[in-house]
């Protein structure tokens, strides 16, 4: 006897289950199907893809009698023979990854057939790659991982399917189109975050994940991520950005300098070092002390005369400990420390100012040259001298006068000016990274990509002192609509760090100094 009841409107994996519809459940405290499209939301729950809902004809009443069973039987057979002797080259629809090496086919059927629904997670690879186009080491790492068959465990994937999920949510879909959308992206969110930590601390529990390059750019990504979703706090050293930032060392420091020896192991190395750097920039430390050797040991396997990177890199270090030790000296209200380290430290900084620029002179920069390899220079710069401006700042308030105050006014006026052209070479630079932001309504998913790289330099004009009114408003107009039209939440924080710094070094006794609105 046919089954006359009324048919389950679920998705075909709840059917399968027996899992209850909401619409006739709701009070019930137990699993059941929300009916959401394209996937319900207990498969994202649990990770799984939701294989879609029968089409709506399969839930109408038919007659079971033998004579309209066969008839049906015959007219299904006579649709799937005309579908297939009809299909050629041109009724095909290819998804290609290039990188991968892989395509999915799918003949294009008529529009009576149900519509098969995709799970999202699908395209988070592309949709990385996209972003990313200039990143080849990327597309590698997914071949790799594609070759290997460890798609369903592999924490790059993991890290993918985070990172894709956040971009379409913060750029896609920015205004949550139902109630509780949110919710549940940030469940979502959550189950992945959680899937690529663990998968992460699996892999460096043993020796072979520690030299895992994969390994290293997933914890990378988890960076971009954070910065995605705002929540780096700069001088907050127990944020999320600043938790994997370390963990990038660690993994750095675990390597030792065996894959520097190897072109894709210097190309890793510098997306985690560079980061290590912005993390030590925001924090007032000193970069790791095994920089020297690191960059040592690049130099001896490589032609740095020309490399851009590998001089921007040994300038941030140098700028790091500068800065680094003049907080300690302003934290410890020594003015002995400050009068008696004063001239090396100025010194110091400026011998590597002038060795990057003797670089620079004799290596100019190419056409193609991406600008935030550039900027991220100049924000050491702004770093810098900032630090020198502190300093300064404080000897005028030396009991003893250790220091003449023409001297000091001397050194804070070209700090200001160091810093204000600086900050506007930044802002001259950018209209090439974001000309295409922009048109028609259209953006690039590259956007994201130079609009990450983009923040630091951005905000260090914002929270710096003396950089000129109208730069703080350039930059704040540029984060803003990075952060509103790009989708990159972290360009909404750049109000000035509390106050950390004795007022003697943020304000000076000298009344002459140059503070016009002039470069």
């Amino acid at each position: 006897m046919p089954n006359t009841g009324k048919p389950s409107q679920g998705c075909q994996l709840c059917r399968q289950r027996r899992v209850k519809v909401q619409s006739a459940f709701a009070s019930l405290p137990m699993p059941v199907c929300d009916l959401q499209r394209p996937e319900c939301q207990r498969c994202i729950k649990y990770g799984v893809a939701c294989p879609g809902y029968r089409d709506q004809q399969e839930l109408m009443f038919r007659n079971a009698n033998a004579a309209t069973i066969e008839k049906r039987k015959n007219r299904s057979m006579q649709a799937a023979h005309h579908a297939s002797s009809s299909s050629d080259p041109s009724d095909q629809l290819t998804v290609h990854d290039v990188k991968m090496a892989t395509a999915v086919t799918a003949v294009a059927q008529p529009a009576h057939v149900r519509t098969i629904y995709e799970h999202w997670s699908l395209y988070s690879v592309p949709i990385v790659l996209d972003i990313c186009p200039a990143l080849e080491l990327l597309a590698d790492m997914y071949h790799d991982t594609l070759s290997q068959n460890h798609l369903s465990d592999s924490p790059l994937v993991w890290v993918s399917h985070l990172f894709s999920r956040t971009y379409t949510a913060n750029l896609r879909h920015p205004v949550s189109c139902r109630r509780g959308s949110e919710l549940e992206t940030q469940r979502e969110l959550s189950n992945y975050l959680t899937k690529t930590l663990r998968a992460v601390r699996h892999a460096l529990q043993t020796r072979e994940g520690v030299l895992r390059d994969d390994i290293l750019l997933t914890v990378w990504m988890l960076t971009n991520y954070e910065i995605m979703v705002g929540s780096l706090r700069r001088e907050q050293a127990q944020s999320p950005w600043h938790l994997h930032s370390r963990g990038l060392y660690s993994i750095l420091k675990a390597r030792g300098t065996t894959p520097l020896y190897t072109a894709r192991g210097r190309a890793v190395f510098w997306l985690a070092f560079i980061t290590v750097q912005i993390g030590a920039l925001s924090l007032n430390s000193e970069c790791p002390p095994e920089s020297e050797e690191w960059l040592g040991v690049i130099k001896s396997v490589t032609d740095t005369s020309k490399s851009y990177i590998y001089h921007v890199s040994l300038f941030i270090v140098r700028t790091c400990a500068v800065a680094s030790k003049i907080l300690k000296i302003l934290n410890s209200h020594d003015f002995s420390a400050a009068s008696r380290d004063y001239n090396r430290l100025v010194a110091e900084f400026t011998t590597a100012e002038q060795n990057y620029d003797a670089f620079l002179m004799a290596n100019p920069i190419p056409a193609s040259l991406a600008p935030p390899v550039l900027n991220f220079q100049r924000s050491g710069v702004i770093k810098g001298h900032r630090f020198l401006h502190l300093l300064a700042n404080f000897l005028t308030h030396d009991p003893a006068q250790r220091f003449s105050l023409p001297n000091l006014e001397a050194q804070r006026n070209y700090s200001v000016r160091k810093i204000r052209v600086a900050a506007q070479d930044i802002l001259n630079s950018v209209p090439v990274c974001i000309n295409h932001f922009s048109r028609n309504g259209e953006q690039s998913p590259k956007l994201v990509s130079d609009a990450l790289r983009l923040i630091w330099p951005l905000t260090t004009i914002c929270i710096f002192k003396p950089t000129l009114p109208a730069q703080k408003k350039e930059a704040a107009r540029i984060l803003d609509f990075i952060g509103k039209e790009i989708g990159v939440r972290q360009a909404f924080d750049r109000d000035p760090a509390p106050r950390y710094l004795p007022e003697e070094a943020t304000s000076s006794l000298l009344l002459t100094e140059s503070e016009s609105t002039e470069l």
